[in-house]
C-alpha cells in the first residue's frame, strides 16, 4: 500500500465527485479540482500508488498532487467508464458503457497508450 491510499477511504459519488476520508475528516475532489467528471463509477489503485477514477466523462489519474485526465480525445473508446482493473502485469483495463474494453499503458507522466480490445461490442455492462 502506498502513502497515497494507506488508511484512506475513497468514495465515488453520483454527481459530487470523490470523497476521501482520512479517518478524521473528508476531503472532496470534483471538477473544480480538475477531476474529469463528478459521476464516479470505479476507483482503483495501480502498482505505483496512483488512484484511477472512472467517471462518465473519462478517467482521472491522481498522483497525489494533481489529476491527469484521459478521454476519447486520447483514444479511449468511450468516456463512460464503468470499471477499472489492473492485471498482474500492471496493465490497466477500462470497461466502458459504449465502446468496449480498453487496455491502457502509461508511457510517461504526459502520455498514455490505449488499445481498444473489442470496439465491436456496444457495452461491457
Amino acid at each position: 500500500s502506498s502513502d497515497l491510499s494507506r488508511g484512506y477511504l475513497w468514495l465515488g459519488t453520483d454527481g459530487g465527485g470523490i470523497n476521501v476520508y482520512d479517518g478524521r475528516k473528508f476531503r472532496v475532489f470534483n471538477t473544480k479540482d480538475n477531476l474529469i467528471g463528478n459521476v464516479v463509477r470505479s476507483i482503483t489503485e495501480d502498482k505505483y500508488g496512483n488512484i484511477w477514477i472512472g467517471t462518465t466523462n473519462g478517467i482521472s489519474i491522481y498522483d497525489g498532487l494533481k489529476f491527469h485526465n484521459i478521454n476519447t480525445d486520447d483514444g479511449l473508446s468511450d468516456n463512460r467508464v464503468i470499471k477499472l482493473f489492473e492485471d498482474s502485469k500492471g496493465q490497466m483495463w477500462a470497461g466502458t458503457a459504449g465502446g468496449g474494453i480498453d487496455k491502457i499503458t502509461i508511457v510517461n507522466q504526459d502520455s498514455v497508450s490505449i488499445d481498444v480490445i473489442n470496439r465491436d461490442r456496444k457495452s461491457v455492462v
